[in-house]
């Protein structure tokens, strides 16, 4: 289940959206196209800024890390 929509199974492409704001494209199963265009961009920051929004957005379905709580 993705934890940033609470209301979808999450996949690449679901996740690579913002599913808050773009609920409907994001369930399309289609990548964001200035994804797709900057995997094949020839342009190396380009082809760095989509590797540095799918991680942000890998991140964000991470589990919440909780600090245990020690009780003497």
């Amino acid at each position: 289940m993705c934890r940033v929509c609470d209301s979808a199974r999450v996949t690449l492409r679901h996740i690579l959206w913002n599913c808050r704001t773009q609920p409907a494209e994001a369930a399309q199963g289609t990548l964001p196209s200035h994804i797709t265009e900057a995997m094949n961009a020839k342009d190396y920051s380009a082809q760095i800024q989509a590797v540095q929004q799918a991680k942000a957005a890998l991140a964000r379905q991470r589990p919440e890390k909780r600090n245990p709580t020690w009780e003497a």
